[in-house]
């Protein structure tokens, strides 16, 4: 039997926010679960931790909130403090001291933004704002656009032992793309090393699960309505991202522009539909789903058979809600496709 104890409230203030507590008496050979929910990064994280004991349990919440806190704290846009953030706003040239995790970070994304062609990318913070800033009330210039992307390059990137420095005034970090699997993943170690059993986190929708841990029934949604499942997988350790543009596109005037912007033309990605990724690391799974999303449905399946070493499976959802792919050996519950 699981007893559940549930707190609500921001991150390091949970101890005051109890609405839901265990039985009096817990037997030893109970499991206990903590849940709880926190904003961070700009959106909800949602924390479940199961342990032998109740100590344990509610070591393990509070020590994936604090984990998550200190990813925040390096790699947020929406933090003036974090090391990002400050590294976005120094002179050109002007080297910036931040953590050695934020070094090591950046540089797995850059690894990634190559291992992609350029799918994925971590540079892309001005054009994405160029695309998404609502207050212009019109759509960007092509000159506007080709300004900006050429801007764009790793080059004008660099890292090196604990500072980093931007060579183009106009290159901007973006996290968006790897944050959260930054986040999930140093939540997750930071449980299960306080005592945890099992670990079930879900961070603005992607999901990860680590630890001795039940399977469990994921929907992926269809993409004309988060709410309505196309299929559905199974979920026992790792973690499960999705990259689409129905709910977070914007219009204007008649145009639909859709959020994921397509580092290799500066403009929004044309695939209409949604791509899931289940890999056991959850760096991979949010970077992948951005590149292959990006890729489109032919490309990413080409390029995913093209590196068969990885621990990644995908799916992609046609825009009508049509399964189109998925890899051999992803984790399916109802879905039948696949093969080379």
């Amino acid at each position: 039997m699981i007893n559940q104890l549930r707190t609500i409230g921001r991150a390091g203030w949970w101890s005051g926010f109890i609405v839901l507590f265990a039985f009096a008496c817990v037997s030893r050979a109970e499991a206990v679960e903590v849940l709880r929910e926190v904003m961070a990064m700009g959106t909800r994280l949602e924390v479940s931790v199961t342990a032998q004991a109740s100590d344990d349990a509610w070591r393990g919440s509070e020590a994936a909130v604090q984990a998550v806190e200190e990813v925040e704290g390096r790699l947020s846009t929406w933090r003036e403090d974090s090391d990002v953030s400050r590294i976005n706003r120094a002179g050109i040239g002007r080297w910036v001291e931040v953590s050695p995790k934020t070094v090591k970070d950046l540089s797995s994304a850059v690894s990634w933004s190559r291992i992609t062609g350029g799918a994925f990318h971590p540079g892309m913070g001005a054009l994405v704002g160029a695309w998404l800033r609502l207050d212009m009330g019109r759509l960007p210039k092509t000159h506007e656009i080709e300004e900006l992307w050429a801007a764009t390059s790793l080059e004008s990137l660099q890292v090196e032992c604990e500072r980093v420095r931007r060579m183009h005034r106009l290159f901007r970090l973006d996290t968006g793309a790897f944050g959260k699997g930054v986040a999930l993943r140093e939540a997750a170690g930071a449980a299960l090393e306080a005592g945890a059993t099992c670990v079930d986190l879900n961070f603005g929708g992607q999901l990860m699960r680590a630890g001795r841990c039940g399977d469990v029934r994921v929907s992926i949604a269809d993409p004309r309505d988060r709410w309505s499942g196309v299929t559905a997988c199974r979920l026992v350790t790792g973690s499960l991202a999705t990259s689409g543009n129905s709910q977070r596109g914007i219009t204007v005037g008649t145009d639909r522009i859709g959020h994921i912007i397509d580092p290799r033309t500066g403009s929004p990605s044309r695939f209409e539909g949604s791509v899931t990724v289940v890999a056991s690391d959850p760096v991979a799974a949010d970077s992948l789903s951005t590149a292959l999303f990006v890729m489109g449905p032919e490309a990413g399946r080409a390029w995913i058979r093209s590196h068969p070493t990885l621990d990644v499976h995908a799916l992609w959802v046609s825009g009508d809600g049509e399964v189109l792919w998925a890899t051999p050996g992803f984790p399916e519950s109802t879905i039948q496709m696949g093969g080379n």
